[in-house]
């Protein structure tokens, strides 16, 4: 079973990334 905070810390720093991205192409 995968650590619910984890989860919760990889897919904010995911997001984190995904909007960086996103701002950087405007």
């Amino acid at each position: 079973m995968v650590n619910p905070k984890t989860m919760e810390k990889t897919l904010l720093s995911k997001w984190c990334l995904i909007e960086e991205l996103y701002q950087g192409s405007q």
